[in-house]
């Protein structure tokens, strides 16, 4: 599990991590539903990590009502996000894995109360634990500062 998942737990902002089948989230795309369901808190903000978060994008343009913000970790949406939804856009400096071209393209389909952080020196495995991944750039940076960053800009954003 992310540590950032884990120092956001001890603060107490409860984080549910989803296990998808092959490690593919467009497998299980609804998945929250059954835990926003059950634990019926106020604002729900969802996330994801490269097609995990164009999957929480999907998720949140189907269910627009039940979504206060999204965090994007080296990913973009692939529709418009409803206007009412806050979107907070983290990726590394490094990353060799995320198509720049389609993440600019992305960025269109923000909301207005949208906020992009580039990690200087980050990378994309590096917002897991999962080791090196193909086309991926080295880091410049460790694990835990890359995620240290990204626990405190997630902080920021859920924070009103």
């Amino acid at each position: 599990m992310p540590r950032y998942y884990i120092n956001l737990q001890k603060i107490g902002v409860d984080c549910f991590l989803v296990k998808m089948p092959c490690n593919i989230a467009l497998f299980n795309s609804g998945a929250a539903t059954k835990i926003i369901e059950k634990y019926q808190y106020k604002d729900w903000y969802i996330s994801g990590h490269s097609m995990g978060g164009a999957v929480a994008t999907m998720y949140t343009e189907k269910n627009a009502s039940k979504i206060k913000g999204v965090i994007l970790l080296a990913a973009y949406p692939t529709k418009k996000m409803p206007e009412h939804v806050k979107l907070l856009s983290i990726y590394g400096a490094k990353d060799g894995v995320l198509r720049m071209e389609k993440y600019s393209k992305g960025k269109s389909y923000w909301s207005e109360n949208s906020i992009e952080l580039v990690i200087d020196g980050g990378n994309h495995a590096q917002f897991g634990y999962y080791g090196k991944q193909k086309n991926d750039n080295n880091a410049d940076i460790s694990a835990d500062e890359q995620q240290k960053q990204t626990l405190n800009s997630i902080l920021e954003f859920i924070k009103d």
